[in-house]
């Protein structure tokens, strides 16, 4: 008859332990402890893990993509043709911006986006005079501005960005493959003021005659303060004027009539293109994308690092578990 066991409690263990499914579950606990704290944050695990993401959130995006969707937009292009046609050295004098603009306008847009910078002053003050007063005529054109490396906020030079209806910053953060798949709807200072809103969110605002602290409270911002641009048409896919028939006076503008206008560079020699979930494309146009971002309301979210951990423990107990059921795998 045998002795009953003096420590219960140490056996009751030790049988637990030899126990498959706990194994397979102290093994995988192991395994993701292993992965978050040494293997996740390597650089290509980085990677591997935005792969990981974008799958879905490419999937998301191509579902729901539609050219339909960017019809209340036009793209007003400085493309490789203009420049050659135009045959003026890039950047062109404002007198030259300020007449496209001009003509937009007379077709009755409900709002243009420029996005370019008119940092300074031009050699000739007879160049920003024309630009102002193109802008103040019109009442409807916003501008781009952006925070370059060093933290330095660049504006339009005072008198232009007076004369513009607003203007807004045209930075995107980068993701660790270099691709840009999201937005800052605004920045915000070490205090917790908000420096300035996103120029596509000051043109989303008024195209709804809302402000662009309602629109922007509306958006689930990740913990950085970005959001992920719900790409809504790709580069072929955008309705698309190259700017040179506008000055020539080839194509009828009357069709730019209560549509949101962006103009911008779209020439690759400027290397303002980038990777995004539809391709490559270039800045104006992942500002338009996230302009309807706003407009349609419609957020791609992500669980971040819980949806992280759960997809990753589902995987290795799996793993584990199918391992510890073949004699061989489990030794």
């Amino acid at each position: 008859m045998r002795a009953p066991c003096l420590w219960p409690s140490i056996c009751y263990n030790c049988y637990m332990l030899k126990s498959k499914p706990v194994q397979a579950l102290l093994i995988s606990a192991i395994f993701c402890a292993a992965y978050f704290l040494w293997i996740a944050p390597l650089e290509p695990s980085a990677v591997a893990a935005l792969k990981l993401i974008y799958s879905y959130y490419n999937l998301s995006s191509r579902m729901s993509h539609s050219p339909g969707k960017a019809s209340g937009t036009v793209l007003i292009a400085v493309d490789d043709e203009s420049l050659r046609r135009v045959n003026i050295q890039w950047p062109w004098p404002r007198s030259v911006i300020a007449g496209v603009i001009d003509r937009i306008g007379r077709a009755g847009p409900r709002l243009i986006c420029v996005d370019l910078v008119f940092a300074g002053k031009s050699v000739d003050p007879q160049e920003d005079t024309d630009l102002v007063d193109v802008f103040k005529n019109s009442k409807n054109v916003l501008g781009a501005a952006y925070f370059g490396n060093d933290g330095r906020y660049v504006i339009p030079d005072e008198p232009i960005a007076l004369s513009l209806a607003d203007f807004g910053f045209v930075n995107k953060p980068k993701d660790a493959d270099g691709g840009v798949r999201r937005m800052r709807p605004y920045l915000v200072s070490q205090n917790g003021g908000i420096i300035d809103y996103s120029l596509s969110l000051k043109v989303a605002a008024r195209a709804v005659k809302e402000n662009a602290a309602s629109v922007g409270a509306a958006v689930p911002l990740s913990g950085d303060g970005t959001a992920y641009i719900k790409f809504f048409a790709g580069p072929n896919e955008l309705e698309f004027i190259p700017v040179w028939k506008v000055m020539e006076g080839v194509t009828d503008i009357s069709a730019l009539k209560d549509k949101l206008v962006f103009f911008g560079v779209t020439s690759e020699s400027f290397h303002d293109t980038y990777p995004t979930p539809l391709g490559i494309m270039p800045g104006v146009a992942i500002d338009m994308n996230e302009t309807l971002t706003y407009l349609n309301g419609r957020f791609f979210s992500y669980g971040g690092g819980w949806t992280d951990l759960a997809i990753t423990a589902s995987f290795a107990i799996i793993a584990v578990a199918a391992a510890l059921a073949l004699p061989i795998l489990g030794e």
